[in-house]
């Protein structure tokens, strides 16, 4: 199996990380949707952790790129309280899952086994 993990932050890439290790999964990691695209392209991946506020191209932006890519993308946006407009907007584009900041590991492990079953 192969995860992308999306957020500008290196601390919460690696929150993210940790939490998927019981999978055993290949792990790419991406500073910005732009970089989560080009990976996207590059390894399609089974799933994208994809946050929403990011700089260069924003999580919404890289949705919909890796969704035309692959209409059949399984993408989890991860976002904090109160972008429920780009929320919305990535639920039109086709976003799989929504896991929002702050987050229990074991919200992200399950979200990830139930795309994976």
């Amino acid at each position: 199996m192969k995860i992308l993990i999306t957020d500008d932050s290196a601390f919460m890439r690696q929150i993210v990380k940790k939490a998927l290790e019981p999978l055993g999964a290949e792990v790419y990691e991406a500073e910005n949707g732009d970089v989560a695209v080009e990976l996207y392209g590059q390894v399609r991946p089974d799933i994208v952790f994809l946050d929403i506020i990011m700089p260069v191209k924003n999580g919404v932006m890289a949705l919909e790129e890796i969704k035309q890519i692959d209409p059949n993308a399984k993408v989890v946006i991860v976002s904090s309280v109160g972008q429920d407009e780009m929320i919305d907007k990535a639920r039109q584009l086709g976003a799989t899952e929504f896991v929002t900041k702050p987050f229990q590991a074991d919200q992200l492990l399950q979200v990830a086994q139930k795309l994976t079953s």
